[in-house]
């Protein structure tokens, strides 16, 4: 799901390919978003699982890193460094920054009355 958004949205789902989600919502009046892929016929292959389980285990590990005096710009560089580890380990990468073709944005933003509205906001301010 780390992919630039699809906007054309006119491809047919085939068996062994996976579905982007990119959803948004709001509640009382506060915006935010997720980005979720799921396999088109239910079942991912072996090397879908073996990237999906990478990603899990790194999502898991930002979430523990999630502590006062943490910032966003702070996930971001962990998130990058321990993706780097998980695509270099399953060979899709040598570790170096090549990592941008499947990682080509940040980690996660601020919630705001819009879901992008807090450009003011840095990614280095601490998420307390």
């Amino acid at each position: 799901a780390n992919i630039i958004h699809y906007s054309r949205n006119d491809k047919l789902m085939k068996d062994g390919v996976l579905l982007k989600m990119d959803a948004g919502g709001e509640l009382f009046g506060y915006a935010s978003d997720v980005t979720r892929a799921w396999p088109v016929n239910g079942r991912y292959t072996s090397a879908q699982r073996d990237v999906y389980e990478a990603v899990l285990e790194v999502h898991q590990s930002c979430i523990q890193k999630c502590q006062p005096g943490a910032s966003l710009r702070d996930l971001h560089s962990f998130s990058v460094r321990s993706l780097q580890t998980a695509m270099a380990n399953l060979g899709i990468t040598d570790g170096s920054s090549n990592y941008r073709r499947y990682y080509p944005h940040a980690l996660g933003h601020w919630l705001g009355m819009d879901t992008h509205d807090t450009p003011s906001v840095g990614q280095q301010r601490d998420m307390v």
